[in-house]
C-alpha cells in the first residue's frame, strides 16, 4: 500500500513564532506492507517534542493518485523510519 507521510511543525520557538518551512510541501510517499500500513494510517498523527519549544508532526494517510511535487522531508526521514519500526517517533539514542 502506498502511504503518504506529511511533515509540519505545529509548535516552534522561533523569534516570530513561525516555521520558515510552513509554506513548503514536505511529504514522502512510500510503499508499506498492507497490515503495517493500515496500523499506521489508523493512528494518523505522530508527534515529536524536541524539548526546546519545537514540536514536529507527521501525518500519515493513504496516498491516492498522483501527488504534487514534494519539497523533500527537510532531513527528518529518520522520523519515518522510527514510525515504521517502533510505531512512534523515537530519538536516535532511545
Amino acid at each position: 500500500m502506498r502511504v503518504k507521510f506529511t511533515l509540519s511543525m505545529p509548535r516552534n520557538n522561533s523569534w516570530d513564532n513561525k516555521w520558515s518551512g510552513a509554506s513548503k510541501n514536505y511529504f514522502k510517499v512510500i510503499s508499506i506492507a498492507e497490515k503495517k500500513a493500515v496500523d499506521l494510517i489508523t493512528q494518523r498523527n505522530f508527534s515529536y517534542n524536541f524539548g526546546d519549544g519545537w514540536v514536529a508532526m507527521i501525518k500519515v494517510e493513504r496516498a491516492s493518485g498522483r501527488q504534487p511535487k514534494s519539497d523533500g522531508f527537510c532531513g527528518y526521514e529518520w522520523m519515518i523510519d522510527s514510525i515504521k519500526q517502533h510505531g512512534e517517533i523515537k530519538a536516535y539514542d532511545n
